[in-house]
């Protein structure tokens, strides 16, 4: 719930982006922890020869410094409690509703650009094994993960759908988990520098991914921490009547053709044909995204607790073109 301005604090956020063999696959790695503030910064950007990446579509390389992604987004990085709808507006909570929160203060945010010369012009963000990790571990895949905080309830609440089974009581102890709460959003956006990007804004992909593997534990659920905070301040608040749409299950691709995904579900962008050769004289594809991360406040399992916790994102896409129906 977004009632309160709560903050979780940054202190090493490290990406690490590489390739496989066939230059389709990228990965990248973020960590939070509860420290004061960003100052243990640790970021590098690895590609593979075939597939570069680059924070302003000009500069790119095989790695990027952390030097490049503190100029971007500062070091003052925080998570709130906030809400959005459309993956990119931010507003906080009703106790809050005249403040406006800020990039890379209350939530993050930063562009990413993909440049291939690769047949494969589409990328996904794919391998969502967020149930099979625990917080110190790393391994190949997409997962949001964090260590958990254990927490003793003061008030009488229902956290789960059945009554007869799901109520908490005084002095009982949960753990609650910062990863369940997270959302990201990928936002395409128009390269306006490229004649050759002639799409409009209807034609461009708008994605918001809840990887904690629990939808019934959402957006909007009236049991979890809205009936925590309606039982603490003997409110009857209800959630909102709309829900964002929210991707769950990532795309995968087909077993003998590991090139063509099997649906569209987590397709961030497309890289669109430039002007722009390389050495060997192939043409360079480009996409852009702006990326967000932040905690829903409307989640069920956005709890004061959380803010306590530590919290490890890594992302994995992979580049491929989608299947083409014969309907």
């Amino acid at each position: 719930m977004t009632r309160f301005t709560r903050k979780l604090l940054f202190s090493i956020f490290s990406f690490t982006f590489f390739f496989s063999i066939l230059g389709t696959v990228t990965y990248a790695w973020f960590s939070l922890s509860q420290l004061n503030r960003l100052n243990n910064l640790d970021i590098n950007i690895v590609t593979g020869d075939e597939f570069q990446i680059s924070l302003d579509g000009i500069n790119f390389s095989k790695e990027i410094s952390t030097e490049d992604i503190e100029r971007v987004i500062g070091t003052q990085a925080l998570l709130a409690d906030v809400t959005s709808f459309d993956g990119e507006t931010f507003v906080f909570g009703i106790l809050n509703k005249d403040k406006t929160p800020v990039a890379n203060v209350d939530y993050l945010s930063f562009t990413l650009y993909f440049r291939t010369t690769r047949p494969q012009k589409y990328v996904y963000l794919v391998d969502n094994v967020s149930d099979q990790v625990q917080y110190d571990q790393v391994r190949d895949g997409t997962y949001v993960v964090s260590q958990g905080i254990d927490w003793r309830a003061d008030c009488t609440f229902l956290n789960g759908p059945n009554p007869e089974t799901d109520m908490v009581y005084p002095g009982e102890r949960k753990t609650f988990y910062a990863s369940d709460a997270v959302r990201i959003s990928f936002i395409e956006e128009k390269i306006v520098e490229n004649p050759l990007d002639q799409r409009s804004g209807s034609e461009l992909s708008k994605k918001i991914f809840d990887l904690s593997g629990a939808p019934e534990r959402g957006y909007g659920i009236l049991f979890g921490e809205l009936s925590y905070f309606n039982e603490k301040h003997n409110t009857d608040l209800l959630p909102p009547s709309t829900i964002p749409n929210t991707i769950y299950h990532l795309t995968h691709f087909e077993e003998y053709n590991p090139r063509i995904a099997v649906n569209r579900n987590s397709e961030i962008l497309e890289m669109i044909e430039t002007d722009k050769k390389d050495e060997e004289n192939n043409t360079y594809y480009l996409g852009k995204v702006q990326v967000y991360v932040w905690i829903e406040g409307w989640d069920a399992d956005c709890f004061n607790a959380i803010y306590n916790d530590s919290l490890r994102i890594r992302l994995k896409f992979q580049a491929g073109n989608p299947v083409i129906s014969n309907i």
